[in-house]
């Protein structure tokens, strides 16, 4: 199980869509976007195909995606003798890939002040993890708000389902001297994963869901 830290300014400005590795239908989504989520799209799926096959040992632009019904990426054409699943997430100029051998979901977050933590929470968290919010100090609530987010939204796109079917159909272990862990959701009950909290860097919180749980997570860096 492998996580991977990387810079988007590591993919100096991007080419064009139509001459970059990218394939059809991505390079189409870039080319409908303003420049500034254009450049990041592009440089994070640029990263992804370029981590992706140092794996699998095909040219970047050789390798193959499909999309599940929340449009979570897979790879298509795989044995599925041996399959290789990767989750990725990206904030301000930092992208985090994740790659294993059991479908992922991973998460990455800049925290900032919140005008309004509580309303917040109280939208998007079950009722379980607004009163396990309003538990911890006030010093310590922004981080907390942050590690349950991050781990809400890793296990929604580990199962494939993203944020688009609700924050709060999963809740999840947040509080300081918890162990990271879901306890309970409406969408898949049956998916059992181990959880993850990442800071890979100063100034950056994550997540990551394994399903069927990972003994160990290697961390890398690409410079």
């Amino acid at each position: 199980m492998d996580v991977w830290l990387a810079s988007l300014d590591l993919v100096r400005d991007p080419v064009s869509p139509e001459a970059s590795p990218l394939s059809r239908d991505e390079s189409a989504r870039a080319t409908a976007m303003a420049a500034a989520p254009r450049r990041r799209f592009m440089a994070s799926r640029i990263m992804l195909r370029l981590l992706l096959s140092a794996y699998l040992g095909d040219e970047p632009q050789e390798i193959e995606f499909s999309y599940g019904s929340s449009g979570k990426p897979s790879m298509a054409g795989r044995p599925a003798s041996a399959p290789l699943h990767f989750n990725l997430s990206h904030s301000r100029d930092r992208v985090l890939i994740a790659v294993a051998r059991t479908p992922v979901g991973i998460d990455l977050e800049t925290p900032r002040r919140l005008e309004d933590l509580e309303g917040l929470a109280r939208r998007f968290f079950s009722q379980g993890e607004v009163r396990a919010l309003a538990r911890i100090p006030a010093a310590h609530r922004l981080d907390a708000f942050f590690a349950c987010w991050t781990r809400k939204e890793a296990y929604l796109k580990m199962i494939g389902q993203g944020i688009s079917k609700g924050l709060k159909s999963v809740e999840v272990a947040f509080s300081p001297g918890q162990e990271p862990a879901v306890i309970s959701s409406d969408q898949r009950p049956d998916a059992q994963c181990s959880m993850h909290h990442l800071e890979p860097e100063p100034g950056l919180v994550g997540a990551l869901a394994v399903q069927g749980g990972a003994d160990t997570v290697n961390c890398w860096s690409v410079r």
